[in-house]
């Protein structure tokens, strides 16, 4: 793509601009600031809704006690279980066991802090159920 035809449309990004890679007149790369393109916002609009749509399926496995708090603050942070498992550092088999209520009652306060600092959460706001409908 052409330098001059880099997409100028309003984006998801406020009035911030994103860097996009184009050719300039002499053939070369360079860096060009962009304040959206459609596609683009509409695939991050999807992506959005989708992780929204994962967090209150999750808010409400927890509220029927079919999944552990975790299971909902990884989805509402936008995390699957090999994330969490690297940000927290438990193997994926564990943190597998703890999305369970039983996994879960079982952690000990040294694990749940380690949980709630890889999601920037509290221990209180890690261990608490979540309420009303989930926005992310």
């Amino acid at each position: 793509m052409k330098d001059k035809d880099v997409a100028q449309e309003q984006g998801l990004y406020g009035g911030e601009r994103v860097v996009r890679y184009a050719v300039d007149e002499t053939g070369r790369y360079v860096k060009v600031l962009s304040k959206g393109w459609a596609p683009a916002n509409v695939a991050n609009e999807m992506a959005i809704a989708s992780y929204e749509d994962e967090a209150e399926k999750q808010r409400r496995l927890v509220l029927q006690g079919q999944a552990s708090p975790l299971a909902f603050r990884m989805a509402q942070a936008k995390m699957d279980e090999a994330l969490l498992s690297e940000y927290a550092g438990f193997s994926r088999r564990k943190v597998r066991r703890h999305l369970t209520p039983e996994g879960f009652r079982a952690l000990s306060a040294e694990e749940l802090d380690r949980y709630a600092r890889a999601l920037g959460l509290a221990r209180e706001q890690l261990m608490s159920a979540p309420e009303g409908k989930t926005t992310v």
